[in-house]
């Protein structure tokens, strides 16, 4: 019973310790994200979303699209247009969406599920709730199941 009482109180200090060490990494790599993991604190940002918001920076544009459903005939002609003018650019904690002479801008942060997956709040912009993977360094996948047409975008780095 001695043993069993040490090995949990071992664990219990582990994980403090590990508690510990992450809030210190998590302030020490939000350099420019750090105003978006406070204002998300109860979506429980992590240093995970954190350091993903930071490989996010930049400018992106479509390289591809899936969608979940067959796109109606009328929709192809905003299909092609998104495929040539949508520019998505991550600046800090904002999220700019701009096709052709049009722009949005939103809140950005990024969330771990209760699945373990990261997910984009865009505060209801474009892909917000979309689940969010990294396919190598200019590459990411969004799978977004919003309407009026889910699907799965790659997008890359814009040079």
């Amino acid at each position: 019973m001695r043993a069993l009482f040490d090995q949990h109180e071992w664990r219990l200090a582990r994980a403090i310790a590990f508690a510990a060490g992450a809030s210190i990494l998590a302030c020490s790599c939000a350099s420019n994200v750090t105003a978006a993991a406070g204002a998300e604190a109860d979506r429980g940002v992590s240093t995970e979303g954190i350091a993903a918001m930071e490989r996010l920076q930049g400018q992106w544009e479509i390289q591809s699209y899936r969608s979940v459903h067959l796109i109606p005939e009328e929709a192809t002609p905003l299909m092609a247009q998104l495929f040539e003018e949508l520019e998505l650019r991550f600046e800090g904690s904002r999220a700019v969406v701009k096709i052709g002479a049009s722009s949005e801008e939103t809140k950005l942060s990024v969330w771990i599920d209760q699945g373990k997956q990261m997910r984009l709040d865009v505060s209801g912009g474009m892909f917000d709730g979309a689940t969010l993977r990294f396919l190598d360094q200019d590459r990411i996948e969004l799978y977004d199941v919003g309407k009026p047409w889910p699907g799965v975008s790659v997008l890359r780095r814009k040079r």
